[in-house]
């Protein structure tokens, strides 16, 4: 018997609205398809809409509290859980988690659907203490009823509402008037100086993510010269997917962990079977001027080891860029990979 966690998800906004998703995997990806032909398997849930992201989210099972974990993934797209931005946050009956103009609500899968009205803290509280399924008593036990004729409703008169209030005029005063306007005496003293205009500090600068020096003179393109993509590719030398040689044909990429061979990724990223990786460790973004590819490490991303040919090793935390060269080998989570440059003959 296939394991179910007792909950599902309903569509209440969007344009797949009334879809309902049963939760019956301990690891689910919430994400975007190409289209809607696009095949999913077990622990894959996509949607057409565009304004949902590729990798957008996913709810990990929580043994301890009975519920799923949500983790946010997408660096374009936010993910909503009541109304507020989060990285991470609990799943219960009611909760309502919104990405892009997709909106779900997290129902209970036995077939009781919360109204939208209903607050989330009813099921935050550990569970329903009412049956699912109202119990209707047979018709044998129930007394016959006979509606009595000589019995009437009395229909009450709708209430009358208050008249609405008149504005009250003021008083008649003593003091002269001019040109038809009644002259006050200014309630402040003439000899009183002008409150001084304060100029609120400037916010300081945002911090700027580290860089690591991209290369020396020496390696700098020749004047004139043209870089070019053509031929450039990542060979995985360690790991789970090692002999594996993947191109690089676009200006931008993604590396991270594959999602199985329904991976609407396949062709823009560079996706690799390491269980250690989030599903977007970085970014790979080409820069015509330099010749190379700049590595974006993600936010949420494991640290990253660059070893260069010259035996010098470089490290990456999480948000820091650096410019990549050839022969230059990525250590991230079990996998190594090195970048290369076939060059084309003739």
């Amino acid at each position: 018997m296939s394991w179910n966690s007792g909950f599902q998800l309903r569509v209440i906004g969007g344009s797949e609205r009334d879809r309902v998703i049963p939760l019956l995997s301990k690891e689910i990806i919430l994400g975007r398809a190409a289209n809607a032909r696009v095949p999913t398997k077990e622990g894959q849930v996509f949607f057409t809409d565009p304004t949902v992201s590729r990798t957008h989210c996913t709810l990990r099972w929580d043994h301890r509290r009975k519920c799923y974990l949500l983790t946010h993934l997408s660096r374009t797209n936010s993910t909503k859980v009541d109304d507020e931005r989060v990285t991470q946050a609990p799943l219960t009956l009611g909760t309502k988690v919104q990405m892009g103009h997709v909106l779900l609500v997290v129902e209970s899968s036995a077939g009781t659907r919360l109204p939208e009205s209903e607050p989330a803290e009813l099921a935050s509280q550990g569970g329903w203490d009412i049956p699912l399924d109202p119990v209707l008593p047979s018709q044998e036990s129930a007394p016959d009823f006979e509606p009595d004729p000589t019995f009437a409703f009395e229909i009450l008169p709708p209430p009358i509402a208050p008249p609405p209030e008149l504005p009250t005029m003021p008083a008649p005063s003593d003091r002269p008037l001019e040109n038809g306007v009644e002259r006050r005496p200014s309630q402040l003293p003439a000899n009183i100086p002008p409150i001084p205009r304060v100029t609120p500090p400037k916010p300081p600068p945002p911090p700027r993510r580290r860089s690591v020096p991209l290369t020396t003179p020496s390696e700098a393109p020749l004047e004139g010269a043209r870089p070019s993509r053509a031929g450039w590719r990542m060979q995985v030398l360690e790991g789970p997917d090692k002999g594996a040689v993947m191109p690089l044909n676009a200006a931008e990429m993604l590396l991270g962990r594959s999602m199985g061979l329904a991976d609407p990724r396949f062709g823009h990223a560079v996706l690799i079977g390491d269980s250690s990786l989030p599903y977007e460790q970085a970014l790979l973004r080409w820069e015509e001027e330099q010749g190379s590819y700049v590595i974006e490490v993600n936010a949420q991303g494991l640290p990253v080891t660059i070893h260069r040919a010259t035996g010098q090793d470089l490290s990456l935390d999480p948000g820091d860029t650096m410019m990549l060269q050839i022969g230059d080998r990525v250590a991230v989570g079990k996998s190594v990979l090195e970048l290369e440059q076939v060059k084309r003959r003739g």
